[in-house]
């Protein structure tokens, strides 16, 4: 079990430089700018609410409140960071055809 409060905390930017479309100012067309970041977790973008973890080999932990769906992959992806966008969205729709 994880307190509520902990999830509440890192499920919101923990400054304004960690709101989604804030992380590369730089470079706006950079894939991470759909995202925040809270205390661990990655926050996306707009009104879903879903939020996160990476791990660094493609693992994830994806968690869509809105669709009361959470997916978990386990893989040893050594490009993991090219294939983000895809596993992404690839998790968005499937909680929102099983949510």
């Amino acid at each position: 079990m994880v307190p509520s409060e902990w999830v509440r905390d890192s499920t919101r930017p923990s400054a304004d430089r960690f709101e989604p479309g804030k992380l590369f100012p730089g470079e706006p067309d950079a894939p991470e700018n759909a995202f925040g970041y809270g205390h661990g977790s990655w926050l996306g973008d707009g009104d879903r609410g879903d939020y996160l973890a990476i791990g660094i080999l493609g693992e994830f932990v994806y968690v869509s409140p809105r669709d009361r769906t959470v997916i978990v992959k386990i893989s040893e992806d050594l490009n993991s960071g090219t294939h983000e966008a895809e596993s992404i969205a690839a998790f968005r729709a499937i909680a929102a055809r099983v949510g």
